[in-house]
This record gives C-alpha cells, sequence and structure tokens, in this order.
C-alpha cells in the first residue's frame, strides 16, 4: 500500500535517475538509487522540508529539537547522495536551489501521503473506515440479517459490507480459503471453524387450517401441543441435505412418531405457503414463521412443541482459525450478538 501511495508521487524524480522508491529498512520508508542504493529516509525529508519552510538551519533544528550540527550533516549527506546542491547559502541564510525546489516539491507530498497512510491505518484500527466480507445462506438474508445489519451500519457507517450469498458447504470451503471474513450459518459447522454464537430459535410447528388440535393442544395459553399426537400426518420437510431437514428429523425421532412426507421444499416461505394451502403440517425455526407468515394470504395456525421433543435452531457467526481476525470482524460479531440478544425470537 505504500509503494501504490509513492511510486506515482516520485516517478518524475526517478526517470530522471534521480532516485526511486522502495521498502527498506533504513526507516519507515525510503527512497534507494537504481543500484540499491539507500538515499534517505523519511525522516531525512522531513528534515530537510523543516529547513525550506524555515530558512534558516539554527530555527529548523530548534523546531525538530536536534542540534544545528546535526541537521547540517544531515542537508550535507543528501546533497552527497543525490549528487546535487539543494541550497545556496547566502549571507542572509538559504535559499533554494532548482534541483531544491523540485525535491520539496515532491518531498512534501510523500511527507504527506506517507501522514494520510498513518491515519488511514489508524483509521481501520478505529473502525472509522474498511471492507468485510460476509458470506451468508440467501435463505437466511432475507430475515435474519438485514435488521442486525443496519444495527451495525449505524455504529459503523464508513466500513464497507460486502455480501456473499452461497450455501452453507460453500460458505465453510470459501472461510477456510480465506475468500471470505466471515459466515453466519446454523450449527453444526466444520470443526476447523471458530462459532460465535448470534441467535438461537425454537421451532415450531405451522399447521393447516383444517387442522383440530383437540387433546393434542395440552397446554392452550401457550399454544404447546403434543407432537406425538400427529402420527401419520401430512409433513412439508426441508430439503435432506439441508440442516433443517435433520433437525425436523430428530424432533420426530424424539417424539416417536412416522409422519407422510409429502413434500420437500427448499425455502421456508415455499413450506409455510403450502402449509397455508393445506398441504400439510411443517417444522421451522420460530424467526422465520415470524417473518413470513405475515406476509401469506391463506391461514396457517402456529404451535409451540413440548420441550421434551423440541429443540433450537442455533445459528452462529464462523470464521477460519487460519485467517486474520480483524477489528471490522470483531465489531461486527459484537454488534450481531447485542442486537439479536435483545430481540423477541421465540
Amino acid at each position: 500500500m505504500v509503494a501504490s501511495v509513492l511510486i506515482p508521487i516520485i516517478h518524475s524524480l526517478a526517470s530522471q535517475n534521480f532516485f526511486c522508491y522502495n521498502h527498506c529498512t533504513n526507516g519507515p520508508c525510503c527512497l534507494i538509487d537504481q543500484e540499491g542504493v539507500t538515499l534517505l529516509n523519511i525522516k531525512d525529508m522531513e528534515f530537510i522540508i523543516a529547513v525550506m519552510d524555515e530558512g534558516n538551519i539554527t530555527r529548523a533544528a530548534k523546531k525538530l529539537f536536534v542540534t544545528q550540527s546535526a541537521l547540517s550533516q544531515c542537508i550535507q549527506r543528501v546533497e552527497s547522495e543525490l549528487n546535487t546542491t539543494l541550497f545556496n547559502r547566502t549571507k542572509n541564510g538559504i535559499e533554494l536551489t532548482n534541483s531544491g525546489q523540485t525535491f520539496f516539491t515532491y518531498a512534501d507530498r510523500i511527507c504527506k501521503n506517507y501522514q494520510d497512510l498513518g491515519t488511514t491505518l489508524a483509521d481501520i484500527s478505529n473502525l472509522k473506515t474498511g471492507c468485510l466480507t460476509v458470506g451468508i445462506p440467501a435463505l437466511m438474508n432475507g430475515y435474519i440479517l438485514p435488521k442486525g445489519y443496519m444495527s451495525y451500519r449505524k455504529k459503523y457507517p464508513n466500513i464497507r459490507v460486502d455480501l456473499f450469498e452461497s450455501d452453507s458447504s460453500h460458505l465453510e470451503t470459501m472461510l477456510l480459503r480465506g475468500k471470505i471474513d466471515l459466515a453466519i450459518m446454523s450449527l453444526p459447522v466444520d470443526a476447523s471453524l471458530v462459532s460465535y454464537p448470534m441467535l438461537s430459535s425454537e421451532m415450531q410447528i405451522c399447521a393447516p387450517e383444517w387442522f383440530e388440535p383437540g387433546d393434542a393442544l395440552i397446554d392452550p395459553e401457550h399454544r404447546i401441543l403434543d407432537i406425538r399426537k400427529l402420527e401419520n400426518q401430512p409433513f412439508i420437510f426441508p430439503r435432506q441435505h439441508q440442516k433443517l431437514h435433520k433437525v425436523t428429523e430428530r424432533i420426530l425421532k424424539k417424539a416417536g412418531i412416522t409422519v407422510q412426507n409429502v413434500l420437500n421444499t427448499r425455502s421456508s416461505t415455499g413450506a409455510l405457503l403450502y402449509s397455508s394451502l393445506g398441504l400439510g403440517f411443517t417444522i421451522q425455526p420460530a424467526i422465520s414463521i415470524q417473518f413470513y407468515l405475515p406476509t401469506l394470504h391463506e391461514k396457517a395456525n402456529i404451535y409451540r412443541i413440548a420441550p421434551q421433543y423440541n429443540e433450537n435452531w442455533n445459528i452462529v457467526l464462523a470464521r477460519s482459525r487460519n485467517s486474520y481476525f480483524s477489528k471490522a470482524a470483531q465489531s461486527f460479531i459484537e454488534t450481531m450478538q447485542e442486537y439479536y440478544a435483545q430481540e423477541n425470537i421465540g
């Protein structure tokens, strides 16, 4: 990044075989000749600029808190290394030569850009600017992330977040390859990833309008249903490769019942729609039901599952153990956790 900032600035001088830029160990950044010999560094340039500004070595030395002899030696060394004269000594002090004026023009710009670079890096550290790439399954992007992201955006308006939509298995691969910084996904995740709890939502049942719960409704006040009463009923499942499919299977297994699988669908919206149209029951996360059900025009009834058979759908933010954990990523995780801790999710 330093090189990209400085190279255009000193290109003119480099074209004259005057000097060129490179990284070195002699200072924060330095100028070298084409044979690799160090000519001067940022500190040298700042010293000489101070002399140019003050027009007097004594005043410049006081301003820089260095001795006059040290400053004079710096000027002599730079002039010798660059094989040019930067100043004409006069009775009234010093004046810039043509080479000195050229040096001043470019060195002043270099030092300013170097200061700007430091400020930019500090801003990134302080989360005033930066970029973050977050992966998320497309279906979750519709109802999980938007409100949480807006909370993050309010706190860190200059951090750009790029969203990458894909399925969970691909997101895990992208994390491990360092192509994305974070991913939002449901548990379980690959053991090589670090996960941070984001939200937990209980699973609920969406029942078709024709369903009469009768004695299956064991707690009318809290609308808790004894799922064992749904033996052999028609059910709409998530697709088999989806984690929600396994969640549904585990709940039914704990209840010890067998149901009819009448449809597999990839989206929670589709499952809820078919259920509201009377096709059958579907088990979905409460957060998904809360978001999508109001958009459905058909009727459906929502019930909670008895705790001994139910389980939560756990969403996490994941990152690779082997990738750099930026402050922007840390702040994103913290903001999501804070926001969803306050949300009323069933």
